[in-house]
This record gives structure tokens, C-alpha cells and sequence, in this order.
């Protein structure tokens, strides 16, 4: 079984592996193709972009980096024209595990880490070709684990709750600074405090112009719409339905794909199952 990201490549005529580094990217937005984005697990494969330096024999990320790991953006371009066209810094998409992300990412404030990933090249043009993820997989693996973590904490379904869940401490810890912040401030923190612990109010409905037509979109998998929002809210019910590990993620994947290409159908997913996930 071939994971989705390990796709057959057909041999080039100057192809041959290198390496690259990974650079902040210039400040332009750029679309995609193909574009995967799965975050139901930190092990879902989508589609990352980040922009490479070919390193020539002898350099390394942490040579030909312009920045100390750590250092923080304030919002000014990392490059100028002529520097990308002298670096021949060139913008590449692959589609990889979303802990991946975390340490390939620079496209933030923060430039994290020296990074170099694999890739094949035609050294005859500078042209970077892919990525290859398989190598890239089996160097990052010692990192795996943490960021995952970090990706659970900051990007996968629960961030929110992480990123809250110390605030209150936090606040008492400063200066007793939750008596004093002002009644809506406060209220809004409790709001935060209860939907922590599964005990906020479940949203109202969407209104009748918001909500798309589910007509026309039949059963995946066997699973239809309700079934996947109640297992996405209640997910300790797949294992007690019996529903197959197999099926669940190929249903996931084809619901998911459906909710990318229709916001409506998003607006409703999201609205769901937080009013299934506070039902009694």
C-alpha cells in the first residue's frame, strides 16, 4: 500500500536528488493546484507550500539563511526582487502528513529553524522538480513526535482549547487581572472557560439562506450527512457502531472534499457539530 503523498515518478533526463533549503517566503500570494486540506487527524496528508533555495555543493540551510532561528518578522518583506531572482528562490507545493507543516513552515512571523528538505533538480537549469517526501519522512521522523504535539496545539480541531485553557490561571497569576478586565471582557472569558469543558452554549442555527442543499450530496461510504457530523462530534461512538476504521477516513475524505468546494456546506458542518458535540 502506497501512502497518498508516494506518487510513481517518471525518470527525468537531467533529474537528479539534491538538496534544499527551506526560506521565508516573499509576501505575494500565490494559488495552487490540487490543493489537499485534511485536519481531522496530525497524520492526514495536505498539501504544503513553502519556498526552496537549491543549495549548491558545500552550502546549507543555515549558510545561506539571511536570519538566527527564532528571529521575528515584523511584517517587512524578507527579500527583495533582485534577491529572489539571484537566490532563485522558487515556490513548491507537496502534499505530506500536517505535522510537517510545523517544521517546514516559515511562511509566518517567525523564522523557527534551519530546514532542508530533499528534492530532485535539473542542476543543468536550477529547476526544482519535487520534493521528495519519502526521504524527507524518514529525516524528520526524531521530530515527529513534538510536532505533532505542536500541531494538535495550534492547528488541528481542538487548537482553540488548548489555546485557551490556561487563560484564566494565567490571568490570576498577573495581578488577580479577571476582577478587574470589564463585564463584557470577562463574560466573554467564562464563554471560553465553559466551551473549554463542553459546557458552553450550543450556536443558534444557521439561518434559512445559509444553508446549502443536501439533496445533493448522497451517502459516502454508506455514511450520510448526520451520521458524519454525530461521529465528528461524538467521536468515541465510531469505535461503539462498529463503523470500520476504513470506512470512517474514506468517508471523512469524500465529506471533506464536499465541504472544501461548498462554504455553505462548511458553515453547516461547523455549526452542527458544535450543536451535536453540546447536546445532552
Amino acid at each position: 500500500m502506497r501512502f497518498p503523498w508516494q506518487k510513481d515518478r517518471a525518470p527525468g533526463g537531467n533529474e537528479v536528488k539534491m538538496r534544499a533549503a527551506v526560506v521565508p517566503k516573499s509576501y505575494m500570494f500565490q494559488m495552487g493546484t490540487m490543493v489537499t486540506e485534511n485536519n481531522f487527524t496530525v497524520n492526514s496528508y495536505s498539501t504544503h507550500f513553502v519556498t526552496l533555495q537549491l543549495l549548491k555543493p558545500g552550502e546549507t540551510a543555515e549558510s545561506v539563511s539571511k536570519m538566527a532561528p527564532g528571529t521575528v518578522n515584523f511584517g517587512g518583506s524578507v527579500f527583495t526582487k533582485e534577491e529572489e531572482r539571484e537566490r532563485n528562490l522558487q515556490r513548491m507545493q507537496f502534499d505530506a502528513p500536517n505535522w510537517v507543516g510545523v517544521i517546514v513552515c516559515s511562511d509566518g512571523a517567525v523564522y523557527y529553524d534551519h530546514v532542508e528538505v530533499p528534492v530532485w533538480a535539473d542542476p543543468s537549469t536550477g529547476k526544482i522538480l519535487g520534493v521528495d517526501v519519502d526521504q524527507m519522512l524518514h529525516e524528520m521522523e526524531a521530530k515527529r513526535q513534538r510536532a505533532s504535539e505542536i500541531w494538535g496545539e495550534t492547528d488541528g480541531p481542538f487548537a482553540l482549547y488548548f489555546q485557551i485553557k490556561n487563560l484564566p490561571g494565567a490571568l490570576v497569576d498577573t495581578g488577580k487581572m479577571l476582577g478587574s478586565l470589564p463585564g463584557t471582557w470577562l463574560g466573554a472569558v467564562k464563554e471560553m472557560v465553559a466551551d473549554m469543558k463542553g459546557e458552553g452554549k450550543a450556536p443558534e442555527p444557521l439561518p434559512a439562506h445559509m444553508l446549502p442543499d443536501l439533496s445533493k450530496y448522497p451517502p459516502v461510504e454508506g455514511m450520510d450527512w448526520d451520521t458524519w457530523v454525530m461521529l465528528s462530534a461524538k467521536p468515541q461512538k465510531i469505535q461503539e457502531l462498529g463503523v470500520p476504521q476504513e470506512t470512517w477516513l474514506l468517508a471523512c475524505r469524500g465529506w471533506n472534499e464536499r465541504v472544501q468546494k461548498d462554504w455553505k456546506l462548511g458553515a453547516l458542518y461547523g455549526n452542527e457539530v458544535e450543536r451535536v458535540r453540546k447536546s445532552s
